[in-house]
């Protein structure tokens, strides 16, 4: 059975002004409707803590395969035509698409470079590329911790960490943007569908020769890795490929809107940064809190094996099941005042859904949560507090695919 539309909230997921609102939404979701089809979206959408644990920790019922083939498949079959390979990409098994046992073959090719001892050997790199953004930045005045810093940083991170040449480091967020705006309108226009074909065929491309190349000389660096999957007949080339343009795109768009995030509370909530500025052991707390608060990915998308119960909704097979990663972080039973930014909240540092459950947890959550940490301590350590221009207001951007800022101004120190 699907629960009558609620016309309000329908008009609300639809429209571009949806960011403004997610919260408020979402609570109205979770007390009246917890499981909720929305007829304009096509989806159910999962708004309760446990019930968002169920649909993200039973890959059983709820496949991680097929909600990105469904949004394809909305363009009209000639625009399908046109863009062979952003249709063949996505039937391409990947680390993000996956289940069981392809997902655990794809994860266990790249995962020891995610391993925390692994990460933390890059973090003077990430210490110094950060210092090196916010000096260029005050020296060209007017600094925007969004498109000079946040922007910026994990675009060089990522790049160095898998092994993308830094001559192609303008290329990541182009195709980032692409992908966002393709699968955040519904349906997706010709447009996004074009310029997100044409990036994947030049990654496609770029990922086939660094790959190539590496078997005769390796790096320290994902892409090496992954190369020898190939090799050893572990992986195919094409799921190389495509996890590969995953892990580039993944590692930086969401890093990217929770060093934001985490500016922006820490900005907004006065008292608790200076508590950060004069402790940086609460540095990380400050970022926990942030996932928790405003998560970078405010959604995760499953498809329904069979038919199915959750939450006294019947679900039938082959329905997109969104679980609302955003809505679970703040639900009251599990979250005391749930609305409040408080970086001495007591929860564990995984009980929050930002970085999802069960086996698609975030494989690069070490390497996000220790960029966050040196971004935000890096601005924090410099003279003066950062102060927000009098009258700001938060812009976020249009897609629901993503939690994050479309600017960031400083306006002076203190």
């Amino acid at each position: 059975m699907r629960p009558a539309p609620l016309p309000d909230i329908e008009e609300l997921l639809v429209s571009p002004s949806f960011p403004d609102h997610q919260h408020d939404v979402h609570h109205r979701l979770r007390r009246m409707n917890p499981v909720y089809w929305s007829p304009a979206l096509q989806q159910w959408l999962v708004t309760g803590y446990a019930l968002t644990d169920a649909v993200l920790s039973d890959p059983g019922r709820f496949s991680s395969v097929g909600a990105e083939r469904r949004h394809v498949s909305l363009l009209d079959d000639h625009v399908t035509e046109s863009v062979p390979s952003l249709v063949s990409h996505f039937q391409t098994p990947q680390l993000n698409i996956t289940d069981p046992p392809d997902h655990r073959r794809i994860r266990k090719a790249v995962a020891r470079s995610f391993l925390p001892s692994e990460v933390r050997r890059i973090e003077p790199m990430i210490a110094a590329t950060a210092a090196r953004l916010l000096d260029e930045a005050a020296d060209r005045g007017g600094v925007d911790l969004m498109s000079d810093y946040a922007a910026r940083l994990p675009v060089e991170v990522i790049a160095a960490f898998i092994g993308v040449p830094r001559h192609r480091l303008a290329d990541i967020p182009r195709v980032t943007l692409d992908q966002r705006f393709f699968f955040g309108t519904t349906p997706p226009t010709p447009q996004q569908a074009t310029a997100f074909d044409r990036s994947i065929a030049e990654w496609h491309e770029l990922l086939a020769e660094s790959i190539r190349h590496r078997t005769e000389h390796p790096g320290d660096d994902v892409l090496t890795r992954l190369s020898v999957s190939v090799a050893d007949a572990s992986m195919s080339m094409d799921e190389a490929i495509a996890t590969g343009l995953h892990l580039v795109i993944a590692g930086n768009s969401t890093t990217t809107a929770l060093i934001g995030n985490t500016l922006l509370a820490l900005m907004t909530h006065p008292d608790q940064m200076a508590r950060v500025r004069a402790d940086p052991t609460l540095t990380v707390a400050a970022v926990e809190e942030s996932l928790r608060h405003e998560a970078p990915l405010p959604r995760d998308r499953r498809t329904a094996t069979a038919a199915t119960t959750l939450g006294g909704m019947t679900i039938e097979a082959g329905d997109t099941v969104v679980a609302v990663l955003a809505a679970a972080n703040r639900d009251p039973d599990v979250f005391v005042r749930p609305d409040d930014f408080d970086l001495t909240r007591a929860f564990t540092s995984n009980q929050h859904a930002a970085f999802g459950r069960g086996i698609h947890f975030c494989l690069g959550a070490t390497l996000a949560r220790l960029e966050a940490a040196v971004a935000v301590r890096t601005v924090l350590d410099r003279p003066g507090a950062p102060l927000l221009p009098d009258g700001f207001a938060p812009e976020w951007h249009r897609v629901t695919t993503h939690r994050s800022l479309t600017s960031l101004p400083v306006a002076g120190a203190d």
